[in-house]
């Protein structure tokens, strides 16, 4: 298993400094290594600043600083960095507000909902909502009435949809709503997704129903108020299962698996694994836990470190990932390439995850033919009646042609 130590020889003084300061809880060993770090002359605090804010990091990389090396670290950086944090903490609190808001609107009409990463996260793992960064909020709401929840959230909360497909044919639209396992809505800056399943590649979570979470869930304290959350249990596990959904192509979701260890020195790591293997995930359990050890020094306990050591593919995808972390050129990121699908494939275990691992590549294709569909724009183009709608398909490049042309002329005019 890779060691923080065996990692350090291909790191730079940057890179080497983000890991150490990327935690709540600083070790004795670590404190003199950041002070040294951070008073090089020729650190470059520029690039350190933004691979922090790519890896959604930055809290944390202040946090550390401003409690080990306040002195030493330039004052303008810490005063950029502090500026950065203030702007995040504020948006946190913004948007912790509006899901509580909104969680209490979905109580009101009896919609069970379980909101997870975003302020859930924050206040479960870091035990601070300004401390881990987020961009939207994630509730997961019963299947059967995930239509009902976005029909009060737009008459009553005022959000819109975050999809506008305009299709001509309102049953096609109607059918692809039902079947997205994620719905975007939008109100000012604040985005929600509303989840049908827990993750958009059903192979990676297949297991984990809405029903088996919210009935082991537990009651957390957010602003005052108290929510549903995944058991701790279930979180842990749900944090490896959404990391290697995104190939672990960022620092802040190795920090949530340290996080949740480091605060959970009472965890019942057998029932873990058996709860994992229940669930037809243990290899990305065992990854998540890998990469927390590998880059932030996150002690495991001998029972995992038995598991790693048996496990040859995840000890494979532990390797790719630690070469993939900070390269600029990673491709396993958002979209989809015959990389990411691989890394996929690799991580699930159980045949039948592997089979349908292959409707990830119908689910790809969809979404290129729904580019495709002509739409109401489409007829607002040219007015045709429905026994010719199917020359729209014609239409459609040359009005998309037309409007990125005039888009064009309008930038250069």
């Amino acid at each position: 298993m890779l060691s923080v130590e065996s990692l350090n020889v291909s790191l730079g003084s940057e890179l080497r400094l983000l890991l150490r300061c990327a935690t709540t809880q600083i070790q004795d060993a670590s404190i003199q290594e950041i002070e040294v770090l951070a008073g090089q002359n020729d650190l470059d605090w520029d690039y350190l600043i933004e691979t922090a804010g790519n890896h959604g990091v930055l809290p944390l990389l202040y946090q550390s600083l401003s409690a080990v090396a306040p002195d030493v670290v330039p004052q303008q950086m810490l005063k950029q960095l502090r500026q950065f944090v203030q702007q995040i903490a504020l948006k946190n609190t913004l948007f912790t507000r509006e899901l509580l808001s909104i969680l209490q609107l979905l109580e009101t009409h009896g919609i069970r909902a379980l909101p997870f990463k975003g302020p859930v996260l924050a206040v479960s793992a870091y035990g601070n909502l300004a401390l881990r960064n987020f961009c939207d909020l994630d509730i997961w709401v019963e299947p059967h009435r995930v239509l009902d929840a976005i029909a009060i959230l737009t008459t009553e909360a005022g959000y819109c949809s975050g999809r506008q497909w305009h299709f001509l044919d309102p049953a096609q639209e109607a059918s692809f709503m039902n079947s997205w396992r994620e719905y975007g809505l939008r109100k000012g800056i604040v985005p929600i997704d509303l989840h049908r399943n827990l993750t958009v590649e059903d192979f990676l979570s297949s297991a984990l129903t809405f029903d088996l979470l919210w009935e082991r869930r537990e009651m957390i304290t957010i602003a005052g108020q108290s929510v549903p959350s995944f058991s701790q249990a279930d979180l842990l596990i749900y944090l490896c299962l959404h990391g290697s959904k995104e190939c672990w192509r960022g620092l802040k979701w190795i920090c949530d698996v340290a996080e949740w260890v480091q605060n959970s020195p009472q965890a019942n790591w057998t029932e873990i694994l058996m709860r994992s293997q229940v669930l037809r995930c243990e290899r990305r359990l065992l990854l998540g836990l890998s990469l927390a050890h590998t880059f932030l020094g996150t002690p495991l306990p001998p029972l995992i470190e038995q598991k790693l050591a048996q496990d040859v593919i995840g000890q494979q995808l532990t390797h790719q990932c630690v070469q993939k972390l900070f390269d600029s050129n990673n491709r396993l990121g958002r979209r989809f390439t015959r990389e990411k699908f691989w890394f996929h494939l690799r991580s699930v275990e159980h045949p039948q995850d592997r089979w349908d691992s292959l409707k990830e590549i119908r689910r790809h294709m969809r979404s290129k033919v729904i580019k495709v569909l002509p739409n109401t724009l489409d007829h607002e183009f040219l007015p045709l009646p429905r026994p010719f709608y199917f020359l729209y398909y014609f239409l459609r490049p040359v009005r998309l042609l037309t409007q990125t042309g005039k888009k064009a002329l309008s930038l250069v005019f």
